[in-house]
């Protein structure tokens, strides 16, 4: 099941959305300054203006808006690159961009297409812990189709590609079946199921994928792939790796009526889960313990670079940091399969919930019987 971690690239934050339009009050417009960064209504176009030169003030372009809290991601990076020059600002939601120093090449230009060693691209996410939402390159310069930048360009207009998660059961009863991010390996010796059971818990079904149980004396190996689809997909030769994939196990929660239940036992807190990376696919495996059962879910969380790599800690001198900017390093952003709070909840394949649920020797008769209790 599809699930679009920025969907459409906005989220509809409805609780947020209770108490907004005492947030922007009429008059308030007066009192809010002009930014050098225009959003599209739904957030799926970014217009920087270079140099803060020529920004259109016109009360729709406020720095904060109604429309603008509609957003998901609040943070944004984007950087220009060529040959060893490298423009580079990051800033949030309602900030300036500030961006300078734009390679142009006077009256000729220079083509940011991407396809040669000049490049434009725009990150954009959560700041609080840089979950990644979305991926974009020019569309628009001035507002007109094309990627040159010249010695007059006032602005540039980013397209933005929403990063995709999520869970199907594999027969594909899900309304929405077009991607399943986990696929299970299919060897001769240890086999298991890429179809998952749907399990109904409180308003929602949530896959769960079992592993048989380990009869054995000696641990068994099963191996998975998780891949990031979308804009992780799109632009897997741009997010370059920024440290180690994090794949942790967790115990199963979810919501129902506006608090978490979890199990009352049954948990497996034997089996081992860890992960290696590949672009935007993370192969995770999973060692059963003999005679060991239960159930456990795990999130992943793969940090990447957009387009050039930085490491914290690197001397000052890093090749890597904007050239028009100081010690701006390179935004450490999170490929992760769920979304805020919500990324240590099951995953229904619709909401934001990041953990995939799974059971040894647990079925779906088995799973019936598994008793439930709040969270504390």
């Amino acid at each position: 099941m599809k699930k679009i971690l920025l969907a459409g690239i906005v989220i509809l934050l409805a609780v947020f959305f209770v108490t907004c339009d005492g947030l922007f009050p009429e008059g308030a417009s007066a009192e809010v300054e002009y930014t050098d960064v225009v959003y599209s209504e739904d957030g799926s176009q970014v217009t920087v203006y270079l140099d803060g030169i020529g920004v259109p003030k016109a009360p729709a372009q406020r720095a904060m808006s109604f429309g603008l809290a509609k957003m998901a991601y609040d943070y944004l990076e984007v950087i220009f690159v060529s040959g060893t020059t490298k423009a580079r600002s990051q800033w949030e939601l309602g900030e300036s961009a500030g961006i300078s120093g734009v390679p142009r090449n006077g009256s000729t230009g220079v083509n940011y297409n991407n396809s040669s060693a000049d490049k434009a691209y725009m990150a954009v996410g959560t700041k609080d812990n840089k979950t990644l939402l979305g991926v974009g390159e020019i569309i628009k310069v001035d507002g007109l189709t094309g990627t040159t930048i010249k010695v007059d360009t006032k602005s540039v207009t980013f397209g933005l590609h929403s990063v995709q998660t999520g869970l199907k059961d594999g027969s594909g009863n899900p309304t929405d079946a077009s991607m399943n991010s986990l696929a299970f390996s299919t060897t001769p010796t240890n086999t298991i199921s890429a179809d998952a059971v749907l399990s109904p818990l409180g308003d929602s079904d949530y896959p769960m994928f079992s592993i048989p149980k380990n009869n054995g004396t000696a641990v068994v190996t099963y191996t998975a792939t998780y891949t990031f689809g979308g804009a992780a997909a799109a632009y897997k030769d741009v997010l370059l790796p920024a440290g180690t994939v994090l794949v942790e196990k967790r115990i199963p929660r979810y919501m129902y009526n506006g608090r978490y239940l979890i199990p009352r036992g049954r948990i497996d807190t034997y089996t081992e889960v860890t992960g290696t990376a590949a672009d935007n696919v993370v192969t995770i495996t999973f060692k059963v313990q003999p005679k060991k059962t239960g159930i456990f879910s795990f999130y992943v969380d793969l940090p990447v670079n957009l387009l050039l790599a930085y490491t914290p800690g690197e001397a000052s001198d890093d090749p890597n940091k904007g050239t028009n900017g100081g010690d701006l390093q390179s935004v450490n952003w999170h490929l992760r399969t769920g979304f805020g709070s919500e990324l240590y909840s099951l995953d229904d394949g619709l909401s934001s919930g990041g953990c995939v649920l799974m059971g040894v020797d647990i079925g779906a008769l088995d799973w019936l019987d598994i008793q439930w209790e709040w969270e504390d």
